[in-house]
């Protein structure tokens, strides 16, 4: 079973932040005691760009603190950079889960909220902006140290030093052909992206491709949620 602990609860609000004042709320703070998170996020965290951040499907964005340590090693010019959350503008951080043991549909229960995940992160310009690394977006996709999203199943409150434990997954395969496999968890979050517009659960050969949904899908399976 899935459990770890709440490192970091973070929230942030729109301020200008692109080379010609773009606005951003990428600069996050980490808070602290009991955080209301709504259908559409934590209460207070904002969105500059809300035609592609924020949202339903992009309500919690988890990003793992152990991805820290192997970026300071691989960008020693730029390490100070990743010395503690939430430099990837993440709302929580947590040691123990990653992309390749988290999975598309799992449903973890915070606090009394209840999360799903929904897609993949796809980083954009300000990771390079902040941190001063060109390609580091490009970086982040190709590494598949991506983070992920949540979307809200159930309202409540969050607060660091609470569990996070797997409750459930998609529970069903219209399919037969990959249900033994998808409930074997062989597509994590690094390799796959569901869309709940769509209900379509895509699946990339590799976490190389983890640019989606531009990239062509290498399978596409239509799933019904538990």
């Amino acid at each position: 079973m899935l459990r770890t602990t709440i490192d970091a609860v973070c929230v942030g609000t729109v301020d200008a932040f692109g080379p010609n004042g773009e606005p951003s709320a990428i600069r996050k703070k980490r808070m602290t005691g009991p955080f209301r998170v709504g259908a559409e996020g934590p209460a207070g965290d904002a969105h500059g760009d809300t035609v592609h951040h924020g949202g339903s499907e992009k309500a919690v964005h988890h990003y793992p603190f152990e991805h820290y340590h192997l970026w300071q090693t691989e960008l020693p010019t730029a390490a100070s950079h990743f010395e503690q959350p939430p430099f990837f503008g993440e709302n929580i951080s947590t040691s123990g889960l990653t992309e390749t043991s988290v999975c598309v549909g799992d449903i973890f229960r915070a606090g009394t909220v209840l999360l799903q995940v929904s897609e993949v992160r796809q980083p954009c310009w300000k990771l390079a902006h902040r941190s001063g690394v060109p390609d580091l977006a490009r970086r982040v996709q190709e590494t598949g140290r991506t983070g992920w999203f949540y979307r809200v199943i159930e309202t409540g409150t969050i607060e660091v030093g609470v569990t996070m434990e797997l409750e459930g997954k998609i529970r069903s395969i219209r399919k037969p052909s990959v249900r033994h496999r998808l409930k074997k968890l062989t597509f994590p979050v690094s390799q796959c992206w569901f869309d709940f517009n769509r209900r379509y659960f895509h699946i990339v050969s590799s976490p190389q491709r983890s640019g989606f949904p531009h990239a062509p899908p290498a399978l596409r399976v239509e799933t019904s949620l538990a």
